[in-house]
This record gives structure tokens, sequence and C-alpha cells, in this order.
């Protein structure tokens, strides 16, 4: 029997989620971007060309960010965040601009199941494409993955085949990798109806229905013979496995996979480190921050903004130590590490953190070697910093002298790690 108050929160979020989607519609009508004027009739081949033209223009314009944070990780932005606050990016306006009515009219009839493990709302895929720099550097990576197999492939026009996991509602990798090259297949799984039917009206208005399939339903289900893809890609993840199940999808994706295939992203690093506070500000010693929580001040000893790998053993204050490795062919079962932390004296108290380095495969076009294009610590939302709460407070944790602290989590499911502190 369904519980009444999860079904009236269903409601309302069912209701958000169609406001905000008709918001963009309408920022996306009132603010026209100033693009060329489409070709009256034009052959698909001109129209791929126009399409993909405007969207590198739109890449070229994202430029390296600054670390989402100064130390202090209650500073971080959250621009994905279903806020009214929120401002749509270019690449979103760019997409919505191809919607009309009938779509809103279809996306209203269609009611998606809530609480479903993978399942993403329609605004938050959306708004994940104004996570700038994670959108180019796939997009870097999609390119140059396409271009190596199809410059391999030439001499027998062996079409590309591409499964997109996750794709949301505006499936840009999707579009991104068919607009490379008319030999490129995708396939596109989104959990979420809505989403999908989205999709699917973006893809057409394209007229890239004849390279991209639109497959509603859960990736974890999702079936095809062994060797079919060449090429999976998959943004379901945040940072140092957090919440989303990146790891999941990916195992379950390669039973479908050629042999040589390139997953995307093919590696991710998981790094943890502590930032130090004192109650009150201590007279000596490096400049800390001063940030207010509640009622409280605390005095933050700012964490280095590069990660950099630290021995175990050594006082980890203030630095970082890189804690797992993930790759399709190795998942991870436990996330854990063990960080030896504060001074030889005084109450002193700190937050434990994680975050990520991200890895795409990637190919130089001149010598066609293999290399990463990397996605940095702090530069995204998949690799920004994430708090480890536990049950302290405010994920504050206090020790009287240097201290030993562990902790593990399984991928997927940050909010219920295990932490343990004592006196080394």
């Amino acid at each position: 029997m369904t519980d009444p108050s999860e079904a009236l929160k269903a409601q309302a979020d069912d209701a958000q989620e169609l406001r905000e989607f008709e918001s963009l519609l309408k920022s996306a009508r009132l603010t026209r971007l100033q693009l060329p004027p489409r070709i009256r009739g034009a052959s698909p081949e001109v129209k791929r060309e126009q399409y993909k033209r405007e969207i590198d223009e739109m890449l070229g314009r994202i430029t390296y960010p600054e670390p989402f944070t100064e130390g202090v990780p209650q500073a971080i932005p959250k621009p994905f965040e279903s806020s009214p606050k929120h401002k749509f990016c270019e690449l979103e306006m760019y997409f919505a601009q191809m919607l009309d009515d009938e779509t809103l009219r279809l996306v209203k009839s269609i009611t998606p199941e809530r609480g479903k493990k993978g399942a993403f709302p329609v605004m938050g895929g959306i708004k994940c494409l104004g996570d700038l720099w994670r959108t180019k550097c796939f997009a870097q990576s999609i390119q140059e993955v396409v271009a190596d197999f199809c410059k391999r492939t030439a001499h027998t026009n062996e079409p590309m085949s591409v499964v997109d996991a996750g794709s949301g509602a505006f499936p840009f990798m999707a579009m991104y990798a068919a607009l490379q090259d008319p030999r490129v297949r995708v396939t596109c799984i989104e959990h979420n109806p809505r989403a999908a039917a989205i999709a699917k009206a973006i893809v057409d208005k394209m007229g890239l229905g004849s390279q991209i399939e639109v497959v509603a339903g859960d990736i974890l289900q999702f079936k095809r013979p062994k060797d079919t893809f060449d090429l999976v890609i998959s943004e379901t993840m945040n940072s140092a496995f957090a919440t989303e199940y990146l790891q999941d999808h990916m195992t379950h994706l390669r039973d479908f996979t050629k042999p040589a295939a390139k997953f995307m992203p093919e590696r991710v690093e998981i790094y943890a480190g502590v930032s130090g506070f004192w109650d009150t500000a201590p007279s000596s010693g490096p400049p800390k921050q001063q940030i207010r929580l509640d009622t409280s001040n605390y005095y933050f000893l700012n964490i280095e903004q590069k990660l950099t790998a630290s021995s175990q053993g050594q006082d980890n204050t203030g630095s970082w130590k890189k804690v797992a490795t993930w790759t399709p062919e190795a998942p991870l079962d436990t996330i854990k590490g063990q960080l030896t932390v504060g001074p030889e004296e005084d109450k002193f108290g700190f937050k434990i953190h994680v975050a990520s380095r991200v890895y795409l495969p990637g190919v130089d076009q001149t010598t066609g070697e293999s290399r990463p294009v990397e996605i940095a610590p702090e530069r995204s939302l998949i690799t920004s910093r994430q708090d480890i709460l536990n049950d302290a407070y405010n994920g504050l944790f206090y020790t009287e002298g240097k201290e030993v602290v562990e902790f593990s989590y399984k991928p997927g499911e940050l909010e219920d790690a295990w932490v343990s502190h004592k006196r080394q």
C-alpha cells in the first residue's frame, strides 16, 4: 500500500518538474540566440554541418574554470540544483528552442515512476549541460574517438555503434557523436519516460532519427547481442561515486561491447582529504579562513586546491591522498581510506572530503596515439569535493590530538559511509 505522504511528495515533485520545464521553454522563446538563418530546403548534409558548426562555436566559448571552492567545502556552488535562480546556459537554450507546445503537451501526458534506482528528473539531466567544463571535455573526447574510428575503418566503411547510457532529455553526447559522421549509430537509454520523449523530439527535429534510437527504460534491463558497441558513454556519476550508479551501468553494458571498445569515462581516481578547524582563531600557524555554521564561527585551515598523493602515516591535514581507482575492467566493491590528522595538542576539529579526477579516452589526431582527456578535481560537478557527513554535526568531527581516521562506503552510497577516528 502506498504511503499517502510519499504520494503527496511525488505529486509535488511532478508539478515542480513541469513548472521548471515550462519555464525553460518560455525563457528559450524570450531569449533568442543569435544564430544564422536556417537554409530552407537544405539537404541533411548541409543541416548537419550547420548544427555542428553552431555547437562547436558554443563549445569554443567555454573556458577553463576556476576551482569550485576556496578551501571551504560549504562554498561549492551547484549550478544544476533545482532553483528558480538557475541561469540557463547557451546550450540548454539552443536545444530548448527546438521544442514546441506539442512536446510540452506530450510531456504532461506522461507520469514518470518515482523512486526508481537510477532514474533522474528531467530538469536535473538538462541542467547538467550547465556543468560546462564537463560538457566540453566529453565533447572533445567524442570528437577524437569518432574521428579515430572513422579514419581506421575508412577502407571498410564500417558503421560505428555507440550507446549513451542515461542520455537525459537533451541527449547532447549522442547528438554530438552523430553529427561527427553519418556512419555513427547511437542508442540512447533513458530511464525517465518524460526525458526519453523530449530526447526523441529533439533528435527528430535535428533530422538525426536515422542515426539515433531513443530507448525508454532501465539501463540495467537493457540487452543487445555481444560485440555490438564500439563506444560506451555514460555521465551517470557524480564526484567520488557519491550517489549515482556509473559503475553498475558500465559493468552491465560491458557484456555488449566489442573487444576493442572504448569507455567514457575510462578511469576515475578518488581522493580523500581533511580540512582542519578550530573553534577560536589560532594565535599562530598558517592563516585560517573564518566561516559561519548556524550560530557559531569556525576557523578552517584551507585544504590544498591541487590534489596530490600523500604518504600514509603522515599528517594529511590540508592535503589529499588517492584512495581508489575505478576502471570498467576493475569495478570497486568498497571505497575506503586512512588519513592521519590533527595537531599534537589543542582541541581540533576536521571535515572529511572525497573528490575525483576523471579520465576520458582521447586520441592525438596528428600521431594517432591514445592520450586521455582529463577533468581535473574541482573543475566540474563530477570532480567536486563531497563531504562525508556520517552522523557528525554538520559533518564536523573533533579530536584532542593526532588521530588516525578511517572511512569506507559502497559506490553510490556515500551518505551511509562508515567513519572511525581514534588517537594514534
